[in-house]
């Protein structure tokens, strides 16, 4: 459940409007030949539990699961020499999310890319649209949290 570590990939943070805790965090990144959509729920009821863990701490998540109905299609655009440049297409159902939201409606979201290191399987760098406190990529516990109170907010049009 630790797909956020492996290198490239692209996480999305939805809460309802205003949360400043809970949430959920998809996370989509290529897993043994696979692009794969991990979803991650800070809070809840207790259906498929991960212990994120660290020599100093560890963070419980009552659900950290890989998610079927979340369809993602990675296309690669770079070159033999260059492969890592990539088009990402991902659909989510709003089920997914835990939020149904009508025209107008605001939500408290986030995006972030993650680009793995020179070998491509491990995590160097995050890079997210609002949350500025998201460099750490060396605990994991600090790399599975996530805040709301820190993101932004989309309108659904």
């Amino acid at each position: 459940m630790t797909a956020f570590k492996t290198g490239d990939g692209v996480s999305v943070y939805v809460a309802t409007a205003g949360a400043k805790a809970g949430g959920r965090r998809i996370h989509v990144a290529p897993i043994e030949g696979k692009v794969v959509a991990v979803v991650y729920r800070p809070d809840g009821p207790d259906e498929k539990p991960f212990e994120f863990r660290s020599p100093v701490r560890g963070v419980k998540f009552p659900h950290a699961a890989v998610e079927p109905t979340v369809t993602a299609r990675a296309t690669i655009l770079g070159t033999a020499a260059a492969p890592r440049d990539y088009l990402l297409a991902v659909s989510v159902p709003w089920t997914v999310l835990g939020v149904s939201p009508k025209s107008g409606d605001k939500l408290t979201a986030d995006i972030g890319v993650l680009f793995g290191d020179d070998t491509g399987r491990t995590t160097a760098r995050r890079v997210h649209w609002a949350d500025r406190e998201t460099n750490v990529v060396n605990d994991l516990p600090t790399e599975a949290e996530f805040t709301p109170a820190r993101w932004g907010t989309w309108t659904r049009k």
